[in-house]
């Protein structure tokens, strides 16, 4: 599998977990179909295990029990050379991050996809990052 198909995969299943935000993320049929298939999301993660990850990971469950999260708690620098190393390897691991520096990180490397929010749609070009 390539780079790329992995980070479409990683990509798909980034907005999985970003059904965690509720009702007002209203999450598209098919993908959550692609993930349920597929029965995991690995999520590279910095967030605090009890105060954050914990009770976004059981609101994700309530919402889709078939789709099992596996997450890996580092720091944003570990995360991303984990990212990196693994796409350098051929073997991708990650599905969803987060951090403050890691996305800027994987975008040097060319390893983000864009991705536009259908929400985003009304806010003027001119103060979207183009």
């Amino acid at each position: 599998m390539s780079v790329h198909s992995n980070l479409r995969r990683a990509c798909r299943a980034a907005l999985a977990l970003a059904i965690l935000a509720g009702p007002a993320c209203a999450a598209d049929a098919s993908l959550v179909a692609r993930a349920e298939r597929e029965g995991q999301v690995r999520w590279y993660t910095t967030l605090l295990v009890e105060d954050a990850v914990r009770p976004l990971l059981d609101a994700f469950k309530r919402r889709h029990p078939a789709i099992a999260v596996e997450f890996v708690r580092a720091s944003s620098t570990e995360n991303a050379r984990k990212i990196v190393a693994e796409a350098e390897a051929g073997a991708t691991r990650a599905d969803v991050f987060d951090g403050t520096t890691t996305a800027a990180v994987l975008m040097q490397a060319g390893l983000i996809e864009p991705y536009r929010a259908e929400s985003a749609r009304d806010i003027p070009d001119q103060y979207k990052d183009p």
